[in-house]
């Protein structure tokens, strides 16, 4: 994945707009989901999602929930629909009468009129030299930052950023963008990469704002709620594991490998994790099975539920090191069940392990001042947060993103 790159998803509703939204034309990563095949999942890891003139209203306003959570969590979408009422809290489209061969547009002064550098109004009014081309109605909203209003200060054209900063909510009344034609200088199609470059730009800030913990999911249920948790979501940024690259990576201070995660992409993707790791990003592991890790010999063992259904005491034995090591971290905050256990390289740490001396937490820590260091596990610390199961695991988890978040750890 190019992080110079939106992810865009498109709805479809069977009309062939496939030449206005094209990827290759427009320079982002194209997406096209069918309108009634709409679901959260389907969308939750695109930067935006558009909705075009024509789209089918009857079948997208079952999914009004879906597009409002997509905002909420910092998605972009681009309406050029009208808009389903209330998506948003007091915002909405009305159809009202427009005397068609009269409009004129005009553009609003405020903190948005960069939106429409370049974009001569006058054209942007008209389609083949007729008036009238956006004269569908007009947007509501009190909450609304109007780009265009026309003669009869009717808004035409608007934004709504969300209260978090990480995402917008952008609205024509019903007004086609971009054009059919590639003409780059035409209006809608100047307004249209206006909104993109707007819409790339604002993304690449939030990605370079997060203290960079990425982690690393697999899609599952318990990963999901984990990144959507309350207590954590402002402090990880989810990346799934098919979007790794080294741009994503390049700032990071942490990477975290959750339980359940697909340690055969782990395998191939390895090369880019260990370049991080290199540059100083620290990793946290909590699945090593199928030997994915290089120099790690992970063994199965049955996972021991008894100390907290009989409240009998775990067989987790803590190293000296640990206090040393883990400091502001209890041992009881690391031990609750663990899946497996492993023998790591040479040189590492051991902080946990079991009656036989195998390995159940460890550190790697690097010789160079330029690497970040890695610990290795078989605790399901964010799965089981995740799952809402253990809630010994946030202090764990906690515990670590102060230690990997110091800045004499690197």
């Amino acid at each position: 994945m190019d992080i110079n790159k939106l992810k865009v998803a498109i709805i479809d509703s069977g009309i062939d707009l496939h030449k206005l939204y094209n990827g290759d034309r427009h320079n982002y990563l194209d997406q096209w989901i069918e309108v009634e095949s709409l679901t959260y999942e389907a969308i939750e890891f695109c930067d935006l999602v558009i909705i075009p003139t024509g789209t089918d209203n009857v079948l997208l306003h079952p999914k009004k929930e879906i597009l409002r959570s997509f905002l909420k969590n910092g998605g972009w979408i681009f309406c050029f629909d009208g808009i389903l009422p209330y998506i948003v809290e007091d915002v909405s489209w009305v159809h009202s009468p427009t005397i068609h061969r009269l409009q004129a547009f005009r553009a609003t002064k405020n903190d948005y009129s960069f939106l429409l550098d370049h974009v001569a109004l006058e054209e942007l009014a008209c389609k083949e030299e007729i008036r009238g081309w956006w004269c569908e109605g007009e947007l509501k909203g009190s909450e609304l930052i109007p780009l265009i209003t026309d003669m009869d200060n009717r808004v035409i054209a608007a934004i709504k950023p969300m209260s978090n900063d990480s995402g917008a909510l952008v609205l024509t009344a019903a007004g086609r963008l971009p054009a059919f034609s590639n003409k780059d200088s035409i209006a809608p199609n100047r307004f249209f990469s206006n909104l993109l470059a707007y819409c790339l730009s604002a993304r690449k800030k939030i990605v370079k704002k997060i203290p960079l913990n990425i982690y690393v999911h697999s899609g599952n249920w318990a990963q999901r709620s984990f990144l959507m948790s309350e207590q954590f979501r402002s402090q990880f940024h989810g990346v799934h594991w098919s979007c790794l690259c080294s741009s994503i990576l390049s700032n990071a201070t942490s990477i975290w490998i959750p339980w359940e995660s697909n340690t055969r992409a782990l395998r191939k993707f390895w090369p880019i994790i260990d370049g991080a790791i290199k540059n100083g990003t620290n990793l946290i592991i909590e699945d090593l099975r199928d030997n994915w890790f290089p120099g790690v010999q992970w063994y199965s063992r049955p996972v021991d539920s008894s100390w907290w259904r009989e409240q009998r005491k775990l067989d987790i034995k803590v190293s000296p090191s640990f206090k040393a090591t883990l400091p502001g971290l209890t041992p009881k905050a690391c031990c609750w069940h663990y899946h497996g256990v492993f023998d790591g390289p040479e040189d590492e740490l051991v902080l946990l392990s079991d009656r036989e001396g195998k390995s159940i937490l460890s550190l790697i820590d690097s010789t160079t001042n330029c690497k970040g260091k890695i610990f290795l596990s078989t605790l399901d610390a964010t799965f089981e947060f995740g799952a809402g199961k253990i809630k010994e695991t946030a202090d764990y988890i906690s515990g670590m993103l102060k230690i990997v978040g110091q800045a004499n750890f690197r």
